[in-house]
């Protein structure tokens, strides 16, 4: 059986125009890849790829890097891991505390965006104009 390798990867990545940020060996035998919106580690002594997405990731996002990845020739499997994203402090968040965070800060935007059109609705509709 054929061996997966960091160069297939990146191949693959390429021709689908995922965005690799970057790549860094982790030990002898692993690679991570950091892409636009999930961590891809390459286990060449297993030949599997475990992958963690972004906690705001799409379903079809999903559904469409999980195919770009299937076509990786040479693999024997691909693992799907917790979700994940990166606080304010750049702190690595994973799995329900990951997608908190991403809820609560889609709930503060939402709240600063109400607020905001209310300012608006408010001037608009009591300021008083004055003629030049």
């Amino acid at each position: 059986m054929e061996m997966a390798g960091v160069d297939e990867v990146v191949k693959k990545l390429d021709e689908y125009g995922m965005k690799l940020f970057t790549d860094y060996p982790i030990e002898q035998s692993e690679h991570c890849f950091m892409v636009d919106n999930m961590i891809i580690y390459l286990d060449k002594k297993d030949n599997t790829i475990a992958v963690s997405f972004h906690a705001s990731a799409k379903p079809e996002e999903v559904a469409n890097s999980m195919m770009v990845l299937n076509e990786i020739q040479g693999l024997s499997d691909i693992y799907v891991m917790e979700s994940f994203v990166y606080d304010i402090n750049d702190k690595f968040l994973s799995g329900d505390d990951a997608h908190k965070l991403v809820k609560e800060t889609i709930q503060h935007q939402a709240l600063k965006e109400f607020a905001r059109r209310q300012t608006y609705i408010e001037v608009l509709t009591k300021a008083k104009c004055h003629e030049c």
